[in-house]
């Protein structure tokens, strides 16, 4: 995966988060929300459900945050449109960016402003995946590129991310990177929305683009 992180201030300061590890019995308690059954299908590339990732995203990211003692943040409609704006972008442009070309959406700011969100302080993660399990550290040979048959050393088919599995495939991609992780584990930010993009002409059937927004 390819992934970049942007973070900014507007109004006052933003103050030093000293996170402590919680205790074995601590972190046994946190658990994953419960996601609809409809989360371990696969993602849909024409219209994929937006309120359905961004679910399984939430859900993913307040578990990390749990594990560090942090308080959950919330899901928010209109950092869930920024983020799509910005994914759609994104997967039409065939660029991982933060900055895009479009007038009124070129910045974190400029789209945050155009979605109506209220915030103090903001950051913004992207990523990029493939649509099927190919990138996760494996092995894999192509079939039949037209059928997206694709399998690993084992000979076992590859399948596509469900919203599930691509959600916590980008959390974890997102939580190894230094300024990722600081942004997801940040205790200034209380909401946070996700939504993707998709690039159908892209090398192996193609692949998701992600954006995740924060603000407190």
């Amino acid at each position: 995966m390819q992934s970049g992180f942007v973070r900014f201030i507007r109004r006052g300061a933003v103050a030093l988060a000293v996170l402590v590890s919680l205790s074995s019995a601590a972190q046994a308690a946190c658990s994953r929300a419960a996601l609809p059954a409809a989360a371990a299908q696969p993602v849909r590339v024409n219209a994929p459900d937006q309120a359905l990732f961004n679910a399984a995203v939430l859900a993913e990211v307040n578990y990390q945050r749990c594990l560090k003692g942090l308080r959950s943040v919330r899901g928010d409609a209109s950092l869930m449109r920024a983020a799509y704006m910005h994914s759609n972008w994104m997967a039409s442009a065939g660029k991982l960016e933060h900055r895009s070309n479009v007038r009124g959406m070129r910045s974190l700011a400029d789209r945050l402003n155009a979605a109506d969100v209220s915030y103090r302080t903001a950051a913004e993660n992207i990523g990029m995946v493939h649509r099927f399990r190919i990138d996760e550290g494996q092995r894999f040979f192509v079939r039949n590129t037209s059928a997206c048959h694709f399998v690993n050393a084992s000979g076992n088919r590859i399948a596509p991310y469900s919203y599930g599995t691509l959600a916590q495939r980008v959390v974890v991609l997102w939580m190894e990177s230094p300024g990722h992780r600081r942004n997801i584990l940040d205790r200034n930010m209380n909401k946070m929305g996700a939504a993707l993009g998709f690039d159908n002409d892209a090398q192996y059937c193609g692949q998701f683009y992600m954006t995740q927004n924060f603000a407190g």
